[in-house]
């Protein structure tokens, strides 16, 4: 199924609506992965063969979407959710879509009062047609609602480099690529580590 767009100056004037019964296990499992809370069910939602897009990084099936969070989790031990608002859906898209409106707040120190970066944006779902348990076949992420984004302070282009090396990483080696500085196996974890200790 292609996805479905909403332009910006329609989403952002879309009123919240009640989740539905068979929206809230896909609610719960969004809230772990951007919260860098992630369970092994969390990533459970996604149908085989499901893409993720982000304004800085793409994934294509389940262990590849949740290498993505994980490696998130690695720069931000901890994010807040201060809203998550399910919005109402314009009768113009297919049946089976979700557009979610929410607010980040990403932490690179646990313990600190303000976070490091704060990020609004929409989040576009398209979902398994024809089961009850509804799975996630596509998830988009656009910052402010735009899909247009730019990196305009250090910390989100620190992000953004730091997710593409993971990304690469594991998508070329599983995870897991030679560093020849060091002439051994270096995982995702570490790319991401070796990452922060040079910022």
């Amino acid at each position: 199924m292609s996805p479905f767009t909403v332009r910006p100056e329609v989403s952002k004037r879309l009123v919240e609506r009640e989740p539905e019964p068979h929206e809230s296990h896909i609610l719960m499992a969004l809230r772990e992965m951007y919260s860098c809370r992630h369970t092994p069910t969390t990533f459970d939602i996604y149908a085989t063969g499901a893409v993720f897009h982000g304004p800085i990084g793409i994934a294509n099936g389940v262990d590849s979407i949740r290498n993505q969070f994980v490696a998130l989790s690695r720069l931000f031990p901890r994010a807040d959710i201060p809203s998550m608002r399910v919005l109402t859906i314009p009768g113009t898209v297919p049946p089976n879509p979700m557009l979610i409106d929410q607010d980040v707040r990403y932490l690179r120190d646990a313990k600190s009062p303000s976070p490091t970066k704060e990020i609004n944006s929409l989040l576009r779902l398209n979902l398994q047609e024809g089961t009850n348990n509804l799975k996630v076949t596509s998830h988009y992420e656009e910052c402010d609602h735009s899909k247009s984004n730019t990196s305009d302070d250090g910390v989100f282009g620190w992000m953004n480099e730091m997710r593409k090396r993971a990304t690469a990483a594991i998508q070329r080696w599983r995870g897991r690529q030679i560093d020849p500085a060091i002439g051994g196996v270096m995982t995702v974890v570490d790319v991401v580590e070796r990452g922060k200790s040079n910022d």
